[in-house]
């Protein structure tokens, strides 16, 4: 499988996962590519708002439908519908901290 292909397949799984709500606990390393869901990192939206008040530099993405995002959204966070991302992960930056959200 080509880099593309698995980058976008691995940014897929990350968003599914997401969204499904996964338990707290279940917060990986943020230095590996997650073998399975249990590894996904995850944040709360707590230490968000804190990496935010810090001055940290992190990319918030907005999984939303358009309309969704358009009626609210986190300041500075950019849409990003679920539908796009496998065409539009090449958008966002190769290193450094995304954070995807859907509720």
């Amino acid at each position: 499988m080509s880099r593309p292909k698995i980058v976008s397949a691995l940014l897929v799984l990350l968003l599914l996962v997401a969204c499904q709500g996964a338990d707290a606990s279940q917060v990986g390393s943020s230095d590996s590519i997650p073998a399975t869901t249990a590894e996904v990192p995850r944040i709360r939206v707590t230490e968000l708002k804190e990496l935010l008040d810090a001055g940290e530099e992190v990319i918030i993405v907005d999984s939303r439908s358009l309309r969704s995002y358009e009626a609210s959204h986190i300041a500075g966070a950019i849409s990003m519908p679920f539908l796009e991302v496998d065409k539009r992960h090449r958008e966002l930056p190769k290193d450094g901290k995304i954070v995807f959200y859907c509720t």
